[in-house]
């Protein structure tokens, strides 16, 4: 397999790369060449060989750059590999050519569509199921107010109906 260089992390001023298949890769060699590249006073470099790792931080000191610094620290690492004899393009794919999947566009819109409706009347069934169980606990009260009538029981079910009413909610509230 060829290897690639994937951008894994990268803040302001601190990109991690990992070099995947790279088992015959000159680590010793490619440790100085980024030492070359970055300078010291500038940049700092670090390379961990077991998982292919390569952490490249660019200190506070260090001048401001004119050009993109993801394009400038992803081209001169590629091409450090490059020299290597590996093939890695020097420009970084844009992060929609990586994350975005367009045969899925219709799928997630179809699935968004389904989960509002489901939504809406999930929302709807909680609650008129609430209301239903406000009228059986006024009922229920008044119940208990009253001899021979069953307004334990009405309480017991406008309980019953509230906890269904939140559990209509649930999977849709996180």
């Amino acid at each position: 397999m060829t290897p690639t260089l994937c951008l894994r992390h990268r803040t302001d001023s601190r990109w991690r790369f990992v070099v995947t298949h790279a088992s015959q890769c000159d680590w010793a060699r490619l440790q100085r060449d980024l030492v070359d590249v970055f300078p010291n006073s500038s940049w700092s470099v670090r390379i961990n060989q077991r998982i292919g790792s390569i952490v490249v931080c660019r200190l506070a000191s260090a001048p401001r750059l004119r050009q993109d610094p993801l394009s400038l620290v992803f081209g001169r690492v590629a091409k450090q590999l490059n020299l290597q004899g590996f093939s890695v393009p020097e420009t970084p794919l844009i992060p929609t050519e990586i994350v975005d999947r367009t045969s899925q566009k219709r799928l997630n819109a179809l699935h968004s569509v389904f989960r509002g409706i489901a939504n809406a009347a999930s929302v709807s069934l909680s609650i008129s199921t609430l209301l239903l169980s406000l009228a059986l606990f006024i009922i229920g009260l008044l119940g208990i107010l009253l001899p021979f009538s069953p307004g334990i029981w009405l309480l017991v079910v406008a309980t019953a109906l509230f906890d269904l009413a939140l559990s209509f909610r649930r999977p849709f509230v996180v």
